[in-house]
């Protein structure tokens, strides 16, 4: 199926499910970092990073791509954003307040 896309309209974001392995330079431990992804839909111009996340989704990891691509998108996808929601329900999901935050901000 092809999908037509509007230059700038969304991009897309993903967390990779699968932990890269990574040796930490000070500890010389093995660490699993996950693998985040966001992409510009018509371009697939894309923004990568290796993190660990520990905590509940930050509004750090939308605007970093923001700042990458050069501006903002109409509208950011998530993919089954896991630390994005609180708790799921079929009419009123929780969303985490600083996820919930960025959108506020993106809508103003």
């Amino acid at each position: 199926m092809q999908i037509g896309h509007k230059a700038g309209d969304k991009f897309y974001v993903y967390f990779d499910s699968k932990k890269l392995p990574v040796v930490e330079s000070q500890t010389v431990e093995l660490t699993g970092h996950e693998i985040y992804v966001a992409v510009l839909g018509c371009s697939q111009f894309s923004y990568i990073e290796a993190i660990i996340q520990k905590k509940p989704i930050g509004s750090k990891l939308m605007r970093v791509p923001c700042v990458f691509f050069g501006g903002l998108p109409r509208a950011i996808l998530p993919d089954c954003l896991k630390s994005a929601v609180k708790s799921s329900n079929k009419y009123k999901p929780q969303i985490n307040a600083t996820y919930q935050d960025f959108a506020g901000i993106l809508v103003r």
